[in-house]
């Protein structure tokens, strides 16, 4: 949620420090996020879905703050998602981000999935 504060990278910040927390009890999981669209009061219009700028911001701290080591990255611009697959799934990197990518769309049905 926008505050309006212009806090958005300190709250990114905040979500990526769980990451080892939650690693530590699941050592083989993997993240996403998409970036939520704005509306715009005034003009009374929302920001397309591709590439908007919540997912902009988070993808480049999730390039700088997140390394290759454990996960690789994966970006969807066309829906504004990004993905990080660990690098220890049993399925293998290709195979995993195929699944967790088929679940989401059967999971949110008005996501064009790419």
């Amino acid at each position: 949620m926008i505050t309006n504060k212009g806090d958005i990278g300190n709250v990114l910040i905040t979500c990526l420090n769980v990451i080892p927390i939650l690693l530590a009890e699941h050592p083989t999981g993997s993240f996403g996020f998409a970036g939520a669209r704005t509306y715009d009061k005034a003009s009374k219009t929302i920001e397309p879905l591709e590439s908007n700028q919540r997912y902009k911001t988070y993808t480049y701290i999730a390039q700088r703050k997140i390394g290759t080591l454990t996960f690789e990255h994966f970006e969807y611009p066309e829906i504004s998602g990004y993905m990080l697959i660990n690098k220890l799934c049993s399925l293998g990197i290709t195979e995993q981000e195929r699944e967790i990518r088929e679940m989401l769309g059967n999971t949110y049905n008005e996501l064009p999935m790419p």
